[in-house]
């Protein structure tokens, strides 16, 4: 069919660009009724538009043809699914707050799609690369990722997964990509595991003290992000090897390079720009130098065990030796990789101190009283962790531990005591004190408890919260009820006040 002179081409079902945006599009609508996505529906049409409005005016100029623009669509997708201008609020559907964020960052793509190429091919996924540039140009006051945690488990999480993996792995085993996708999972959550193990932490808005560990990991391979970027992003096909061992090694590496660059990050948004950053950089390095290294496509070893083989040197008329020595750096290449992310997760492990608070904080035997029940806000709905009634009890009680121990410490000078019970400003007020200074803001910790509530406070929405307790006591002697607010800090398994006030 045309139209003025114009041919007209429709979208097809078959077009596997199509069947990706319609599972996306199932993601965002899981993402708006039960996630609670600080995104409008405006801003994704934004995204959408200025994507597809670009593309069906470069065809129309190109080739007189007006066609579905089943690619600029995908790469509108994955920016709105990624994206976040602070100071969006869920519910808002058709705010323009920050348009200008997904109308620039939506046109940056479509130029580096149409312009940046290498002997005719893309270099770069376009949705990806923008991606990262705006998030290190804009910085984390601006703009943010969207988080890895998408939310409590619920059946929009089990929709979102299932029809991720399922129409991921469709999809990707017709355009002969499966291999990569899988070998870039695999990868990434050995090479997470690695650095887990050795306690990495980080600081993410959906957890009130340090993501640490076997929780870091579980949250990170189960984030439907992460699968978002291996079968919708990584396997971009205009901009990844066409042999079978080059796209085995290319998701491999980017597995391994998407996680070293996250190891030294202690920020979730840190971590979410090396992330993304691992197929910036194999998009650069592939067509310019690493693919002379493999196999030609279609060749008669372009197979993985037989390209594993021949790098071993296990071919007639090698020497001996050749194949022990190469088979021995192949097998030393697990380890070498273990070890880089051990090191380069040095700078995001949790502080020593932190963990010794535990051995050197005193016993406290407070009087016997029956405390109240610890409520809870709503607030807590939108961080991972799960606060019991026995959880909450607790809290309540080491902060009642931390006023005796800060007590103790002022009363005997001992600033190492102070830093059981105290942390951060309180504990600078205490250390304060106890050199000559001004008395600290306090209670007595036998103080009678009438009621207690936990509350998470942010800085602003996309702060790390902070966990606040707020009571009101009677003190010894008194008929007189006052209301005491105490800032906690996690710690290990400790809670210390880092601010108090009456």
């Amino acid at each position: 069919p045309s139209w003025r002179g114009y041919r007209l081409v429709g979208p097809s079902l078959a077009d596997p660009r199509l069947q990706n945006s319609l599972i996306l599009l199932v993601v965002h609508l899981c993402g708006q009724v039960w996630f609670r996505w600080e995104l409008s529906i405006a801003q994704i049409l934004i995204c959408w538009l200025t994507c597809g409005a670009i593309e069906v005016a470069q065809g129309m100029r190109r080739d007189r043809t007006i066609a579905w623009p089943a690619g600029a669509l995908l790469t509108g997708n994955g920016i709105a699914l990624l994206l976040r201008a602070n100071g969006t609020v869920h519910g808002d559907w058709w705010s323009l707050h920050g348009w200008y964020y997904f109308f620039g960052i939506s046109l940056a793509a479509l130029v580096i799609k149409r312009y940046v190429r290498f002997q005719g091919r893309h270099i770069f996924n376009p949705s990806n690369i923008v991606l990262v540039l705006g998030f290190l140009a804009l910085g984390t006051r601006r703009i943010n990722p969207q988080d890895f945690w998408f939310g409590p488990r619920s059946l929009g999480l089990l929709i979102t997964l299932v029809v991720l993996i399922v129409g991921g792995s469709a999809v990707t085993a017709r355009l002969g990509l499966r291999t990569m996708a899988i070998s870039f999972y695999v990868t990434f959550a050995a090479s997470l595991g690695v650095l887990a193990a050795t306690g990495h932490a980080m600081a993410a808005r959906w957890s009130f003290g340090p993501a640490e560990g076997m929780v870091f990991w579980k949250t990170i391979v189960s984030s439907p992000e992460v699968f978002i970027f291996a079968f919708f992003m990584i396997t971009d096909p205009k901009t990844t090897p066409t042999g079978r061992v080059g796209r085995a090694v290319f998701g491999t590496g980017i597995g391994l390079t998407s996680a070293l660059l996250m190891a030294p990050q202690g920020t979730e948004f840190a971590a979410k720009v090396g992330f993304l950053s691992g197929l910036v950089i194999w998009n650069a390095a592939w067509p310019l130098l690493l693919h002379r290294w493999f196999p030609a496509p279609g060749a008669a070893d372009d197979d993985l065990a037989t390209w594993l083989r021949q790098l071993a040197g296990r071919r007639a008329g090698a020497p001996r030796r050749a194949p022990v020595l190469r088979t021995a750096l192949l097998a030393a290449a697990v380890p070498v990789a273990a070890a880089a992310m051990v090191l380069a997760g040095i700078p995001a492990r949790p502080d020593p101190a932190a963990a010794d608070v535990a051995a050197r904080r005193p016993t406290i035997e407070l009087p016997q009283q029956d405390l109240p029940p610890v409520t809870q806000t709503e607030a807590f709905r939108t961080i991972q962790a799960t606060i019991t009634d026995d959880d909450a009890h607790g809290i309540l009680v080491q902060a009642l531990e931390d006023l005796e121990i800060e007590r103790r410490a002022i009363r005997a000078g001992d600033a190492n005591l102070a830093s059981t019970g105290a942390a951060g400003a309180r504990l600078e007020d205490v250390t304060t004190q106890i050199s000559g200074g001004a008395a600290v803001e306090t209670l007595d910790a036998k103080v009678e408890v009438i009621d207690a509530e936990i509350d998470l406070l942010r800085a602003n929405p996309k702060a790390v919260p902070q966990l606040v307790l707020r009571t009101h006591v009677r003190e010894p002697g008194t008929d007189d009820a006052v209301q005491a607010t105490f800032v906690l800090a996690l710690f290990g398994d400790q809670y210390l006040i880092s601010a108090f006030g009456t």
